[in-house]
């Protein structure tokens, strides 16, 4: 999955793009903006948190932008994100900056193994009603919800996740469809298992990766082969 993860975390930086109005009082912001782009973290977020006190920005994009800086800061806690991620979730005027805070607390989260506080955040993230634009982060967070909810043991909540993605995603389908397979697996329905392993059969989704595509064929492959071994002894 090392792969996946690398590609899908710098995908998730929508960065709030809230519309701004041109105003002098701007300036700072613009200049903390600068700061972000150029990676240098700990100023952008000094001069990010001091818009805070002013009133002409959105609020929770410049919580949005705090919490970036901080994760992104190597000198910081990742975890002192999770509390600008939050508010920025709740109040951010753009829905698409609210969706994305919702994200990246899930992300942090997840990568502390509090799967359902993770769960939760993802599930924040969905539900956010946003118009065309933020399919591709609303269907990342689909998935991460239902490996969340794998790592819970609710298998069953999981498994509808994993089949939704496969639905919405071409590029995460394969990897939806694998994780598939496990939850059958722990659920003990094999012969539906093997009949989603015998899927790999299929040429790559048009847009996947497919060198990835060929490492989750084989381990499918392996998947298969106990599946068909024991399912025949089952029934002989």
């Amino acid at each position: 999955m090392q792969k996946t993860l690398k590609v899908i975390e710098t995908f998730e930086v929508l960065k709030g793009n809230c519309a701004m109005k041109d105003q002098p009082e701007m300036a700072l912001y613009q200049q903390a903006l600068q700061l972000e782009q150029e990676g240098d973290f700990a100023r952008a977020f000094n001069l990010f948190y001091e818009c805070l006190s002013g009133a002409e920005q959105d609020r929770g994009d410049l919580l949005f932008h705090c919490g970036w800086c901080l994760e992104q800061d190597k000198e910081r806690d990742a975890r002192q994100a999770l509390s600008f991620y939050r508010e920025a979730g709740e109040i951010a005027g753009n829905p698409v900056c609210r969706m994305n805070s919702c994200f990246r607390a899930g992300w942090l989260l997840m990568h502390l193994k509090e799967y359902a506080g993770a769960g939760e955040m993802y599930l924040k993230a969905v539900r956010t009603p946003v118009e065309k634009g933020a399919e591709q982060l609303y269907t990342h967070a689909a998935y991460w919800l239902a490996v969340c909810l794998e790592a819970q043991g609710r298998l069953l909540e999981a498994l509808q996740w994993f089949r939704s993605v496969q639905q919405l995603s071409r590029q995460l389908s394969p990897e939806a469809r694998f994780r598939e397979i496990c939850c059958l697996n722990r659920i003990g329905t094999y012969a539906e298992a093997l009949e989603v392993c015998r899927r790999f059969d299929e040429p790559a989704p048009p847009g996947a990766d497919e060198a990835r595509y060929r490492e989750l064929r084989e381990l499918a492959g392996n998947e298969r082969r106990i599946l068909e071994s024991c399912l025949a002894e089952e029934f002989f």
